[in-house]
């Protein structure tokens, strides 16, 4: 690891453009590995950890770690996919619920359709 990356030991406010591409280059692969033991889905990976960065250098005057920045990476793209989890399990669910419902509408048109049929036959 460079010099830079060592350098931000609990604070990324004064992070140069220079220095914040180190700590990309770095990190990227280390926590999409780290990822893969929760998901296997790697477009999901990628964008987590580059949704993650993106957040990072966006918010770096505000951001205040009381940890390493190792160990706020890990735990930022952490529960940064586990909240991508829950809002897709959301989306799933109520997606699931929306195709039943058509389901169960489209067996009853069905049924009357079916219905009309036999009358007809007779």
């Amino acid at each position: 690891m460079g010099n830079k990356v060592n350098s931000f030991h609990n604070s990324i406010k004064d992070i140069d453009e220079s220095s914040f591409h180190e700590l990309y280059s770095y990190y990227f692969k280390i926590l999409c590995v780290y990822l893969l033991s929760f998901t296997s889905d790697k477009d999901v990976i990628y964008d987590v950890v580059q949704d993650s960065f993106l957040y990072l250098w966006t918010n770096r005057k505000k951001i205040v770690i009381t940890t390493s920045v190792k160990a706020y990476l890990y735990r930022m793209v952490y529960n940064r996919l586990m909240d991508n989890y829950r809002k897709n399990s959301k989306r799933n669910a109520t997606l699931l619920e929306y195709h039943k419902t058509y389901l169960d509408e489209a067996i009853q048109v069905d049924d009357s359709l079916t219905e009309e049929r036999l009358l007809k036959l007779d």
